[in-house]
């Protein structure tokens, strides 16, 4: 509840009004014509802070994950060794071999072992929920480091896209358009195309040449 909020929060941010008021503004600049030379300031600011604020959601989201995920461990922890204790498994006996207990042990093909009447279904449930949950966290990791590099590269393709609507008189969808035209045609991903645009204007003195038909800034 308090993430959805705070995500709320930033699309209802002076940022994020600010942002489709200059959509607004771009929609209605005629093809061609140029726009004030501070528009693509303004506009890499204004997303900024927009993504900014994403970024900071996202890192409470982690941490929110990661403790929880110290907390299940815990519980699982105990969980585990109240089993344990009820088993009262003697140290002299043998596991066979590929057991799930064996496996929570460290896979000792030594160690102890279940007897018919210890219920070693118990052991299993717990060992699968562990599993599972393990394979959940990991998966959940990796979705929240693939949303931290697509916010880390929005950035870079809306500075791109400022510098095109600034210096190449297009609207926001037409930079973008440039953008993705140019990335298909020269096989690169929408990020290289973006830093090129980038670095063009930055050797330029910040008038940037528009992606070429083989994805390479123009000089």
């Amino acid at each position: 509840t308090e993430q959805v909020s705070d995500w709320r929060d930033i699309e209802t941010a002076d940022a994020t009004r600010e942002l489709q008021r200059l959509r607004g503004i771009f929609g209605r600049v005629e093809s061609g014509s140029a726009l004030p030379p501070a528009i693509s300031e303004v506009w890499y600011e204004l997303t900024t802070q927009r993504i900014d604020a994403m970024q900071r959601l996202e890192r409470r989201l982690s941490e929110t994950l990661s403790n929880l995920s110290r907390q299940r461990l815990r519980q699982a922890q105990k969980d585990l060794k109240k089993h344990r204790d009820k088993l009262q498994i003697p140290a002299q006996l043998k596991e066979p071999a590929g057991s799930p207990l064996a496996r929570i042990y460290g896979g000792a093909a030594d160690g102890p072992y279940l007897s018919e009447n210890a219920k070693p279904e118990m052991v299993r449930s717990l060992y699968d929920l562990l599993q599972g949950q393990a394979e959940r966290l990991q998966r959940i990791g990796d979705e929240l480091s693939e949303a931290r590099q697509a916010l880390t590269e929005r950035k870079r393709i809306e500075r791109a896209k400022g510098l095109l609507m600034q210096y190449q008189g297009v609207s926001e969808e037409q930079a973008y358009a440039l953008l993705r035209q140019s990335a298909m045609r020269s096989n690169r991903p929408l990020i290289e195309v973006a830093e090129s645009v980038i670095d063009s204007a930055r050797g330029a003195g910040a008038t940037p040449a528009p992606p070429a038909q083989d994805g390479t800034a123009r000089d």
